[in-house]
């Protein structure tokens, strides 16, 4: 998912494979070999303005309640698992928790003057079940819940 802002322009996007025909039913091998097939070239083209660039529509003062909350929570200054460590800290020498098939969150901030990425390994389950407190991890679980209901409707 993408937001972006120019001058007074805010738009929104989605940069993934799109599977339109979810509702036309196909033999397996066919279909898997059509996915397989936008998949791969998906994966081995570098992002840019292509058919996996897909414009997204809010109103504008959807998009603008949208850029003026997540500006609020200054992803710019999110600690994320490079500061503040991965998982939850030891205790006594043993690992509260941890899992190794969860999701990891990245958060990309581009701007004229540099690009910032910021990643979370599965930061919804250590927030809310395993270590919560951590603000990096609130933070973008409140972003990723913003996108998620912003983008939902389209």
């Amino acid at each position: 998912m993408i937001l972006c802002k120019k001058s007074d322009t805010i738009s929104i996007f989605t940069y993934e494979v799109n599977n339109n025909n979810s509702k036309v039913i196909l033999p397996h091998n066919f279909s898997y070999s059509l996915y397989e097939v936008n998949v791969l070239k998906f994966n081995e083209s570098l992002p840019a303005v292509n058919e996996f660039l897909h414009p997204r529509y809010l109103s504008r003062d959807n998009l603008q309640h949208l850029w003026k909350k997540i500006v609020s929570l200054k992803p710019w200054n999110i600690n994320d698992d490079k500061v503040d460590g991965v998982g939850c800290p030891i205790i006594q020498g043993r690992f509260r928790g941890s899992i190794s098939d969860g999701l990891s969150f990245v958060l990309d901030l581009i701007t004229k003057k540099e690009m910032l990425s910021f990643e979370f390994y599965a930061p919804d389950y250590y927030e809310m079940k395993v270590c919560p407190g951590r603000d990096g991890r609130k933070s973008i679980l409140k972003i990723d819940k913003l996108f998620k209901h912003s983008f939902s409707g389209n």
